[in-house]
């Protein structure tokens, strides 16, 4: 049971993407720079930003309907938060 979510790290909207089946438990979410990949614009060669991982991290939480495994699937256990939905 529960809800399908899909967490989205700001750095890399489109990249940085995980779906997880949400049962009411703490989120735990891998906070090691490692981890998070920064977006380069298209035609870039660099990221315009730095990778501000492990100090700070913000996600975006959405509810979707059905699991969309777009993106990079990670379960890797690493320092997190607990987030709730």
């Amino acid at each position: 049971a529960g809800e399908w979510v899909r967490i989205r790290s700001i750095l890399d909207y489109f990249g940085d993407v995980q779906t997880i089946r949400y049962d009411g438990s703490p989120i735990t979410l891998d906070m090691q720079a490692a981890s998070h990949p920064v977006c380069k614009p298209l035609g870039w060669d660099s990221e315009l930003i730095d990778n501000s991982f492990p100090m700070f991290g913000a996600f975006i939480l959405e509810k979707i309907n059905a699991p969309s495994f777009s993106g990079r699937a990670k379960s890797t256990p690493g320092l997190g938060l607990g987030l709730g939905v």
